[in-house]
């Protein structure tokens, strides 16, 4: 029942159902569809994101809980934040670096909506791992859940990466790979991702499988 009620706000107040028949205005539906966002059912979860997209710039309260959904560990919901959130547009912009974390997803179809969404928000997709020249040199760097960078044999604090890396006169080229995986917590990679690119190194964004370190 719930999640074909979130289905038919989708196709009434969405985009993506071709009707001759004039769209109703959902917005007065967000709180129970942010409510939504935390069914048991996956298949009413992800319906509410898309529902939610749906709304627009006006559901831009609901970006900190589909950044959450965007860390789940069904593809399908992944994909359901990721049209959330492009629907929303700008006003959805803190959740740029959760949606460039879902740039390294193992899923070509999260990828590929990470992308549509942040050209939506306002950012050109893969803008930073494009500008990377493939046969450089690249550091690569892992962020803990302490909020510490490794790399190589060192470490440090991720808000004060880029001040170290140039004063150890690391990653001269200016080039840096960010590791990745689902769990990496998007606070810590925004941290990172302003200490570097403030400096002017060009970030790109690796899969970092876990399980294979241990």
């Amino acid at each position: 029942m719930r999640s074909n009620a979130a289905l038919a706000l989708g196709v009434l107040g969405g985009g993506w159902w071709k009707s001759d028949g004039s769209k109703i205005d959902i917005r007065d539906a967000l709180p129970a569809l942010e409510i939504a966002l935390q069914d048991p059912d996956s298949r009413t979860r992800a319906l509410a994101a898309q529902d939610i997209g749906d709304i627009g710039e006006a559901a831009a309260q609901a970006v900190p809980a589909l950044v959450e959904l965007l860390a789940s560990d069904d593809e399908g919901l992944r994909n359901s934040a990721c049209i959330g959130l492009r629907g929303i547009g700008p006003p959805a912009r803190d959740a740029l670096p959760a949606l460039r974390v879902a740039l390294a997803d193992p899923s070509p179809d999260v990828r590929r909506f990470a992308q549509s969404a942040i050209a939506s928000i306002g950012e050109r997709p893969s803008q930073q791992s494009a500008s990377i020249d493939a046969n450089a040199d690249v550091l690569t760097i892992r962020i803990s859940e302490a909020g510490v960078c490794h790399f190589l044999d060192a470490s440090a604090p991720c808000d004060q990466l880029g001040q170290y890396l140039l004063t150890k006169h690391l990653a001269q080229n200016g080039h840096v790979h960010i590791a990745v995986d689902r769990t990496s917590k998007y606070e810590l990679v925004a941290a990172t991702l302003e200490s570097l690119e403030g400096l002017g190194f060009k970030v790109g964004f690796v899969n970092y499988d876990a399980s294979a370190s241990q």
